[in-house]
């Protein structure tokens, strides 16, 4: 059974996402927290610890040469694409929807789910994290051989302009954003 890396990962993200719960009960990082919907939040905390422990746990998990790393591929790109579309991490925006608070008091990089257990460094972690997930996403196009070479080209290309557009945003233009004021505005600022 846990020979499937697959379960591996589904089984460390229940026992993290229940340990944030634990220190959530004991070191609240809004004060409603009491007030919250627990179903729909874990749903979208597990799916969220599920992001963060697939993408920096990838390399140790996972076959890089094998079919796991063209979902792994795949995957960097639409989350990639999704930030930079949407400007902020959806399941952030959503879970920060459930507490009591007025979600458009968060800036774009605060997670609820990271804060719980960096509290101030949640920054940090997130930083280390996606250089975890860049250097995992080129290690594959480096070293898989069942991508083609133009795909590859193709697919670094794409995701180095999402990269590299999210690290200038973020961390060089200090670009501070707030969370959207309801859900239509991710479609409406398109229209």
């Amino acid at each position: 059974m846990f020979n499937n890396p697959y379960v591996i990962l589904l089984t460390i993200t229940l026992i993290i996402t229940s340990a944030s719960y634990i220190v959530e009960h004991i070191y609240p990082i809004i004060n409603d927290f009491y007030k919250i919907n627990f179903t729909p939040m874990f749903i979208l905390r597990y799916i969220h610890f599920l992001a963060f422990i697939y993408f920096t746990t990838f390399l140790v998990l996972f076959n890089y040469k094998s079919t796991d790393a063209i979902i792994y591929i795949t995957l960097a790109v639409l989350l990639s694409s999704s930030w930079k579309i949407l400007e902020c991490c959806i399941i952030s925006y959503y879970e920060l929807k459930h507490y009591n608070v007025d979600h458009n008091e968060y800036l774009t990089n605060y997670h609820p789910c990271l804060c719980i257990f960096f509290r101030e460094y949640q920054d940090i972690a997130i930083s280390i994290m996606g250089i975890i997930m860049a250097f995992t996403f080129y290690y594959i196009l480096a070293y898989n051989k069942i991508i083609p070479f133009s795909y590859k080209l193709i697919l670094g290309a794409i995701f180095t302009y999402l990269f590299i557009d999210n690290v200038i945003q973020t961390r060089i233009y200090n670009k501070k954003l707030k969370y959207p004021t309801s859900s239509d505005s991710f479609i409406n600022k398109y229209l």
